[in-house]
């Protein structure tokens, strides 16, 4: 009899442990409220990380290539359309005519060897490459010294790859990408005349605005 009653106290203790270690329902509630909130502040905020992610890869795959048409220069001694005596440069055409999200990377020559500066013709016969911007974002405006044109030609000129003027001023350049539908969300594209290139999350270039 007392083997017995021993063996039930032992096994009450231990019974009496395994539930002193579990969590009570109150605890339980606590914790799936706070996965339910901290799930509902992600879900929330998801869709505009996703924009702006977005638009930070489309505003450095524009400065990716036009770093390209500047290393096209650099790398090209000659080419079928341009004497190697003549001027030849590549440009970057931004945007495409009407359409805000294309732009071009094209040849440029000069009939007249003499010419000191860019020109960059209007027909389909030197274009090179044509790009498109996916998505919900388009160029919504270029800037070349404080001028705001329709279309700039960036041009880079053979072989050192540096950046040729259109007229006797070095030209600085800013290209501002923005969501179609939201016009606050925008990055800027910076191509001073010393040749560099990057992409500023606030501000255009020294000299740009935008309308």
């Amino acid at each position: 009899m007392r083997i017995v009653k021993f063996r039930n106290q032992k096994s009450t203790a231990g019974l009496a442990l395994s539930l002193s270690k579990g969590f009570s329902l109150i605890e339980m509630l606590v914790v799936v409220s706070i996965f339910t909130i901290v799930t509902a502040i992600v879900l929330a905020n998801l869709p505009s990380f996703r924009d702006k992610s977005s638009l930070d890869l489309v505003a450095q795959e524009i400065a990716i290539q036009i770093r390209g048409a500047q290393t096209y220069a650099m790398s090209t001694l000659y080419d079928v359309k341009a004497p190697e005596t003549g001027l030849f440069a590549y440009a970057i055409v931004l945007p495409d005519g009407e359409d805000k999200q294309s732009f071009k990377l094209r040849y440029t020559s000069s009939d007249n060897p003499s010419n000191l500066y860019c020109q960059v013709t209007s027909g389909d016969q030197d274009i090179k490459e044509r790009y498109v911007i996916k998505g919900n974002f388009e160029i919504g405006g270029v800037c070349q010294n404080g001028t705001n044109p329709s279309s700039v030609s960036i041009c880079f000129k053979r072989p050192n790859g540096r950046l040729w003027s259109i007229d006797s001023n070095p030209a600085n350049y800013s290209i501002v990408v923005w969501s179609k539908t939201d016009h606050t969300k925008k990055r800027y594209i910076n191509v001073s005349s010393n040749g560099q290139i990057y992409v500023d999350p606030d501000s255009p270039i020294a000299g740009c605005s935008f309308p």
